[in-house]
This record gives structure tokens, sequence and C-alpha cells, in this order.
């Protein structure tokens, strides 16, 4: 006949460290591998131009528009536009401002270990190109996160020059909803426009 001896304190307290380790295992497998950090610029005496008036989205990627990756990216900075006082415009010749968004989602593999979001020289707001940054980046071993890159610029449509530029990164466990593209949409883009326009060449970290 076997026995059942009760629980002692001693065992208790096991059985609780043991629910605890596991807990902590799955919140590690569910949350971002690392911070959100972005960087954005913009002309000072343009300012008040930001945040007002028609806006058209031109995503820079290939993809075909109703393609799920497209849309996940497109849809989420139109709500953040919008939030922001903008009014969409579905055709450009229609808008005051132009937002281009570009994105890219990665294996770490395919990701340059020694830095990510490159681009030499100083922003060139209000000369119609494009920011110029880096941002170093330690990546762990191959295959183990997911990397998303994504820049945002606003131009104005009828010169062209670039009022406000952001470029951001954020990684994640492959196979959590942080790696999904709604999921790197959300996060990334939500840092960008937070506290709009910003701080001009200031760099932020978002956990």
């Amino acid at each position: 006949m076997t026995r059942h001896h009760p629980a002692t304190t001693e065992d208790m307290r096991f059985s609780n460290l043991i629910l605890l380790v596991l807990a902590g295992l799955l919140t590690a497998c569910a949350a971002p591998l690392g911070p959100t950090e972005i960087t954005r610029f913009h002309l000072p005496e343009k300012a008040e131009a930001l945040g007002s008036g028609t806006i058209t989205i031109m995503v820079a990627n290939e993809a075909a528009p109703d393609a799920p990756v497209h849309k996940a990216f497109a849809e989420r900075l139109s709500r953040i536009l919008e939030g922001q006082g903008y009014t969409i415009a579905s055709d450009a010749r229609d808008s005051d401002q132009i937002a281009y968004l570009e994105y890219r989602i990665l294996d770490s593999r395919d990701v340059d270990d020694r830095a990510i979001l490159t681009g030499g020289g100083p922003a060139a707001i209000g000369t119609g190109g494009s920011v110029g940054l880096g941002i170093t980046v330690p990546f762990g071993g191959p295959g183990d996160r997911m990397v998303c890159q994504l820049t945002v610029s606003i131009e104005e449509r009828e010169s062209e020059k670039t009022l406000w530029e952001a470029r951001g990164q954020s990684e994640a466990k492959p196979g959590s909803p942080q790696s999904e593209p709604y999921g790197f949409a959300d996060k990334i883009l939500s840092a960008m426009f937070g506290d709009f326009p910003g701080r001009p060449g200031e760099t932020i970290t978002v956990p």
C-alpha cells in the first residue's frame, strides 16, 4: 500500500520556485528581445506645418498594396498620422505633404552584425534628400531574433523639401506576436510619433 506523505514547507517552496521559473521563461519567449531605438530630424522653422493639412502615404517597398506586410505598415501609419491632426488624401496631387515609408524585416542571420540602419553623412533635412544615420546594434546568434528596420519621412509636396524624418529599429523573438508585421509596425511607429515631431537629432530608446 502506497503511503502519501503531506507536503512539507520545503516542498511547497520548491514547487513555487518551479512555477516562477516557468512563468519567467514563458514571459521571455513572448517579449521582445530588445528596445526600440528611434532617431528623428526636422526643420524647426517648418515645425508648425507638421501635424496639419492633407497628407498621402507612399510605401517605397515593391510589395503589392494589398500584401499583408504592406497593409500592416500603411494602415498603422495612416491611423497615427490622423491622430496627429492630418487628413489622409489618397491622391498625392491633392495633398499638402507626402509621407514616405520604407521597411525591412530580416532574420538576424541576414543583418550585418556591425550595424543596421547605416548611412553616412549629416541629415539632409530641407534639401529634398534623406537623412543619413548610423545605429550600431549588437546581435545574438544566427536566427535567434527577427529585426525590423523602418524609415518614415514627411515631405512638402510643392517644394519637395523633407520636413521631418525618422529611422527606427526593433527586434523580437521569431514566432512571437511582436515579430509579426502589425507588432513591429505598432511598436516602431508609436515610438516614432511619440511627442511628435521630437527634438531634432535626438535618439530615443523605448523599452
